[in-house]
């Protein structure tokens, strides 16, 4: 697995097409064009690396005075293009406007959103959260929710179990995770708990990371109320009484100027969020291990995490 700038440099076998918007209200002549191409729905095409950028001939602020029609017209010209083996990456102006996104789910289209990357960094999330406690990863017991492990999720648990004191398993599908036990412990000798208790399994967990849990699931078992809750798939709701933790449903990556220097010169950087862009530039079906020494090689860190409520404070966590 190359790292970012390898990738960028070389051609390779998948195709990441980027819809965005580009726009410059200070130049006279950007805006003389931009009126052309929208009056006959011409969408600017370029090349990034081995991938192709999309730009659709509108501003983000005037989206919603632009006709259904016309957004048809759009969509028809890359439809073409863009097929279901096609990844996608959508801007964070496409992202506000719900009818190209009925558009783009109606179609099946694979629209990357950064959790396949997040569920690649759980050993450095929970680090940080380690850290930011003033705490060390080697004492601490983890409690993972899941039932429906895929290949990148097992690795991941792996690397993370063995910098950790106890990797505890809250599931259903008890069966499957007995021999992922049995495996762990005699190959690796790290020891893991399995159990599914609604009323005590989460009672003494201080980190919980919720793989596949869903909504209505999680809610169901009682929870300690301090715990700190990392939801990997998606955003998730704690609706029980007098919990007052920290709920944390995305995250925010930094990476080496170097990297944003050259998406800042394809103007990428300040029009996505930077955890889907990154993502879709190591995304692959490599194995665990090179993934990880890419995103190492990148120096590819977490920035901050994300609450319900929007940026966590590093403060929060001591309390």
């Amino acid at each position: 697995m190359e790292s970012i700038n390898e990738i960028i440099k070389k051609d390779s076998k998948k195709n990441i097409f980027y819809d965005f918007i580009h726009w410059q209200n200070n130049r006279v002549l950007n805006k003389i064009i931009l009126i052309y191409k929208y009056l006959f729905n011409i969408v600017t095409i370029r090349n990034f690396g081995n991938k192709q950028i999309y730009i659709l001939p509108w501003k983000k602020e005037k989206n919603k005075k632009i006709g259904n029609r016309k957004i048809s017209k759009l969509y028809k010209k890359i439809s073409s293009r863009v097929t279901n083996d096609n990844l996608v990456v959508l801007s964070d102006a496409i992202n506000e406007d719900e009818r190209i996104l009925g558009i783009v789910y109606k179609n099946r289209l694979k629209v990357l959103d950064g959790r396949w990357l997040f569920a690649i960094l759980l050993q450095d999330t929970t680090k940080y959260i380690v850290e930011c406690q003033k705490k060390e990863l080697k004492n601490q017991i983890i409690t993972i929710l899941i039932n429906r492990p895929n290949d990148i999720i097992l690795e991941s648990l792996k690397s993370l179990a063995k910098e950790i004191k106890l990797l505890k398993i809250v599931t259903t599908n008890s069966k499957y995770f007995k021999k992922v036990e049995n495996q762990l412990y005699n190959e690796l000798g790290i020891p893991i708990l399995i159990v599914n208790n609604r009323k005590k399994s989460l009672l003494n967990s201080d980190i919980i990371i919720n793989i596949d849990f869903s909504e209505k699931e999680i809610n169901q078992y009682n929870i300690n109320r301090k715990s700190i809750i990392i939801n990997v798939n998606d955003n998730i709701n704690i609706n029980l009484k007098g919990f007052s933790g920290i709920n944390i449903n995305g995250y925010k990556i930094k990476v080496d100027n170097q990297i944003i220097d050259l998406l800042k010169e394809y103007n990428l950087y300040n029009q996505f969020d930077i955890n889907t862009l990154y993502e879709s530039l190591i995304y692959s079906r490599e194995k665990f291990d090179k993934l990880k020494k890419s995103i190492y090689e990148d120096n590819v860190k977490i920035k901050y995490l994300i609450g319900t409520k929007g940026k966590i404070n590093e403060m929060e966590y001591l309390s």
